[in-house]
């Protein structure tokens, strides 16, 4: 009588209940951890730059801000703008309701305020609405502009009593905040 020897346990090769040892699946760690350092990455450089551009981006809306100055019914409801700053939560909302419009907020010398801005293809004002409290809009007209001697108010005499003043005669006499500003430093400096 023959007996067949027992299988050998110890033996992988006699073993045929044992599984196969797993693959090491490196190439998806280093996939994985990549495309998590890359979202990261981005995510972080888009709080930045959105952060940047709503504390310290208002110079991008120098040239708006100028001609909204410049606006008949802008000088109305706020009366002169002061700075623009883009308001990105406010501007994801405006865009489900209202397609290529962008919310600004803004301030005055009658305090904070909101506009609803459209651009054209040239940067330039299209449409324009001031948001109120309540939220709803007040048609904004782009085309009626105030008259130059109404619009800002010239630096004044008493400000600028020095007898070296840069004011000439053939200066216009609507200088707007900033530019009064720097001509009151020049004066002061006597930077001519």
């Amino acid at each position: 009588m023959s007996h067949d020897p027992l299988p050998d346990k110890t033996n992988p090769a006699n073993n045929t209940s044992a599984t196969p040892p797993k693959k090491r699946r490196r190439w998806l760690w280093v996939l994985g951890i990549l495309m998590g350092l890359g979202f990261v990455s981005l995510l972080i450089c888009c709080g930045v730059g959105a952060y940047l551009a709503q504390n310290y981006g208002h110079f991008m809306f120098e040239p708006h801000r100028q001609q909204m100055n410049q606006m008949a019914d802008m000088q109305e409801a706020v009366g002169t703008i002061e700075t623009l700053t883009i308001n990105f939560s406010e501007t994801g909302k405006e865009g489900s309701r209202n397609k290529d419009f962008m919310i600004l907020d803004g301030v005055s010398e009658k305090g904070d305020f909101q506009v609803s801005m459209k651009l054209n293809n040239t940067n330039e004002i299209e449409k324009l609405f001031l948001v109120k409290p309540d939220g709803s809009r007040q048609p904004i007209d782009i085309n009626k502009r105030v008259s130059s001697s109404t619009a800002v108010p010239a630096i004044r005499a008493d400000e600028s009593s020095t007898p070296n003043s840069t004011e000439t005669s053939d200066e216009p006499a609507s200088l707007d905040s900033t530019e009064r500003e720097l001509r009151k430093l020049e004066v002061e400096l006597d930077l001519n």
